[in-house]
């Protein structure tokens, strides 16, 4: 066989992006059923089928925003910020939670949409709706059965395991006892976290332990949140940035408590680190409040309380330039500004109500979020959240919707396994495709050269979006 370069993807410059395929990738793969028609979003068509399904045209269909009286289109500026990537080819990993920059964004999406193609499938031990991690050519993923939770290594390219580490844990939780944080790949090694605090940083070639922590027994927590301990690992300026009773940073390579930052207990969410109001700091939500740690040392620089009457907030924190988004279902989403000193206003700058996202977290392309609401909105974030558009009854795009990225495309999957590719319109979007890939999951998908990964409780998966 020779190899075959994929083409038709939109990169960060508009330009089309290639990449190399390996043999390997061609080995066994399935071509999922092709579906037959369209179903408009904001226009629903009456008796539709309950599966969405696909045109036969050539021409993806174009659908304007309920409000807007014309279908006129104009193209979406959405023009990513550029990180620095390394030539080992980072940009094709997904190292951590929300990707390669921790926010929802990739380099490339398909300009068009092709039918996924399943490369590989394997068993899984049972209900677990952590993401995964992907990265030096292998994914790891967080696994549960009635006893034990696992950490499996496999081949990202074929699926073959390369590792699995084993841990007893018999005891129970609602969304089953399994991790839910995701996995973080850093430096030759992955840091996992249960869903019941026990910290552990493996070799990523063996899964041999490097070292562990327990948050009850070394760090004092108390108690175990009634969902588990959900907020993933981050790295930023050589420290690992974890939430147990206190915000914390250790040093990834040995574990060692670098600081503690006081906090009142944990919530859902995962940390996000930026600088605001020219300070460097740790932006999450412990159980009663919005806070902000120096990284450099862990001192805490602020507070904000923040009703939420539900008891819990999932989404992360989102950096909007120099300001922070956050979303509480109760409340809607509310944007924040700092002042000199890096501390936050005590009002928001801007805010939409209907900003309702339970569990996904926004993603912010330029000035302007796409964001589960429910059902999917485009706000700008430069005119007081403005609300752009918001799609209406179609299936696949309601619920909590996790979002990828990246120019004027855009990747949603939602809680029933439906993965969908949209153009993004300032008025309206057009569906180019949607598969149901999976049965039932909570967990965000990861996208690394060309692939998706998912997984529901009996399988993981890889499909690849290339043509």
């Amino acid at each position: 066989m020779t190899q075959k370069a994929a083409e038709g993807w939109l990169g960060q410059s508009g330009e089309v992006a290639k990449w190399g395929r390996n043999d390997q990738w061609d080995i066994g793969l399935g071509k999922i059923a092709t579906v037959q028609q369209h179903v408009p979003i904001s226009q629903p068509r009456s008796g539709a089928p309950a599966k969405p399904v696909l045109a036969k045209t050539s021409q993806p269909l174009r659908v304007p925003a309920p409000h807007t009286p014309c279908a006129v289109y104009f193209s979406l500026p959405l023009v990513l910020a550029t990180v620095a990537v390394a030539a080992s080819g980072a940009a094709d990993e997904w190292p951590g939670f929300r990707g390669p920059n921790g926010d929802g964004t990739v380099a490339a999406l398909p300009a068009n949409w092709s039918a996924p193609k399943l490369v590989w499938k394997q068993p899984v031990a049972g209900e677990c709706h952590a993401g995964m991690a992907v990265a030096d050519g292998v994914l790891v993923t967080p696994d549960h059965d009635e006893g034990n939770d696992f950490y499996r290594c496999l081949d990202a390219r074929t699926g073959a395991e390369r590792w699995v580490r084993k841990f007893p844990n018999g005891r129970e939780m609602q969304y089953g006892a399994g991790p839910r944080a995701n996995p973080l790949v850093h430096d030759g090694k992955v840091v996992v976290l249960s869903a019941f605090g026990e910290l552990y940083c493996l070799d990523l070639k063996t899964g041999r332990t490097l070292w562990q922590k327990d948050f009850s027994k070394d760090f004092g927590t108390r108690a175990v949140p009634t969902w588990g301990f959900c907020g993933s690992p981050v790295v930023a300026a050589g420290k690992l940035i974890v939430q147990a009773k206190n915000v914390m940073a250790l040093d990834p390579g040995t574990g060692k408590v670098l600081w503690q930052g006081d906090a009142a207990g944990v919530n859902y969410s995962t940390p996000v680190v930026g600088t605001f109001g020219g300070v460097e700091q740790v932006i999450t939500f412990d159980a009663v409040s919005l806070g902000g740690w120096q990284l450099a040392d862990g001192k805490r620089l602020w507070k904000l309380p923040v009703p939420h009457q539900r008891g819990y907030i999932v989404p992360s924190p989102v950096k909007v330039g120099a300001r922070i988004l956050i979303t509480v279902e109760d409340e809607g989403g509310q944007l924040f500004g700092f002042d000199a000193q890096g501390r936050i206003g005590p009002e928001p700058v801007a805010s939409n109500e209907s900003l309702l996202s339970e569990v996904p977290t926004a993603t912010l392309a330029a000035d302007l979020l796409l964001a589960a609401a429910p059902g999917l909105v485009l706000l700008d974030a430069k005119k007081d959240l403005q609300q752009l558009w918001k799609s209406g009854k179609e299936r696949a795009l309601r619920g909590d919707l996790h979002i990828i990225a990246a120019k004027d495309r855009a990747l949603t999957f939602n809680p029933k396994g439906h993965l969908s590719l949209l153009a993004v319109r300032l008025n309206g979007l057009e569906l180019l495709g949607q598969e149901k890939l999976c049965e039932a999951t909570l967990m965000h998908p990861s996208l690394a050269g060309g692939c998706i990964y998912v997984r529901d409780s009996e399988k993981a998966y890889c499909y690849d979006l290339r043509k």
